[in-house]
């Protein structure tokens, strides 16, 4: 994709997805979607961090600079 144009990229892969009927490809590309969106979450010891921390930031005992 190097030197490509994403939008390009993408309404290529948008038009050829919604033309698909190869059932086994879709598959892999709902794992792929499902995958990438996983890999977003925060584990629970991040999720600890984090909600810690806006308790601090809400009872006024830590503050973010500018």
């Amino acid at each position: 994709m190097i030197g490509l144009d994403v939008q390009s990229v993408k309404i290529d892969l948008t038009r050829w997805v919604a033309e698909l009927q190869d059932k086994s490809i879709l598959k892999k590309l709902q794992g792929l979607k499902e995958r990438q969106e996983s890999s977003f979450e925060l584990g629970a010891e991040q999720q600890r961090e984090l909600d810690g921390r806006l308790e601090k930031y809400e009872s006024g005992e830590m503050e973010f600079s500018p």
